[in-house]
């Protein structure tokens, strides 16, 4: 995806996907940065969606770890969304 940060919402945990994602962005991870965290997941009609929030990277036992509101949660079909940078999400027109 586009200018966003894998995250496997279920842990809060960054993973091997996400560093990649940060690679690719040229993004060093640092406490309190401010991020667009996305996973994918399927809705209700089995289209392909991803799953997208705003959150802060904290450091804890060695490990980075993402903050967010987990209400604060959307989705969004894959073909509408582009993320063009690690902090907005703008739908094509």
């Amino acid at each position: 995806m586009k200018g966003g940060v894998y995250l496997y919402f279920g842990h809060n945990i960054l993973t091997n996907g996400s560093f990649e994602d940060l690679d690719k962005l040229g993004i060093t991870p640092k406490e309190g940065m401010v991020l667009t965290f996305y996973d994918s997941d399927a809705d209700e009609q089995d289209r392909p969606i991803y799953l997208y929030t705003e959150g802060s990277l904290y450091l804890k036992g060695g490990r980075w770890h993402a903050r967010f509101v987990p209400d604060s949660i959307r989705s969004v079909l894959q073909s509408e969304v582009d993320l063009t940078t690690a902090s907005s999400v703008s739908r094509k027109a």
